[in-house]
């Protein structure tokens, strides 16, 4: 695998990459420092350290392949593969739009999520005392502040 150099336009380096968090990523397993790789990409240095102090993703996200492996001395490389892609029929059931089955994947989480909620059955003590904590407190507030803007008027005069 040869190496992606870190020069170039920004868009030019991230053509190699999914995603700009796998370019830092793969800049920063090269040894390249968190600075000429914000620099080089585009990107403010705080995005940087973000994905570089972070663990990466455990599962990829819906339908991105992570193809950049590690080989036995640690240095990434991707992975080629020359795989034809699963070429099943489409389910006459499943929408089209990617958009549309989003929604209707979520739809049903959420339904599956709600099936054990029963109205009512939360405790909300906790909730109640931190509110009443909250209203207190503004009360506090509004009436120190009322204090002191009737002191300053009086002094004032």
């Amino acid at each position: 695998m040869k190496e992606i150099p870190l020069e170039g336009t920004p868009e030019q380096i991230l053509s190699n990459f999914q995603s700009k968090s796998e370019a830092i990523r793969y800049f920063r397993a090269q040894g390249h420092e968190r600075g000429p790789i914000a620099k080089a990409l585009g990107l403010r240095y705080q995005h940087v350290r973000n994905v570089d102090t972070q663990d990466p993703p455990r599962t990829p996200r819906l339908g991105v392949e992570n193809k950049w492996k590690l080989d036995s001395e640690g240095n990434p490389y991707k992975e080629e593969t020359d795989t034809i892609p699963d070429e099943t029929p489409p389910d006459p059931e499943s929408p089209e739009d990617p958009q549309t089955a989003l929604q209707q994947s979520n739809t049903e989480l959420q339904e599956s999520v709600m099936d054990d909620y029963e109205h009512g059955s939360m405790d909300v003590t906790e909730n109640a005392k931190t509110f009443n904590g909250l209203i207190r407190a503004s009360a506090w507030v509004v009436a120190i502040s009322a204090a002191v803007l009737l002191f300053l008027a009086a002094v004032g005069t």
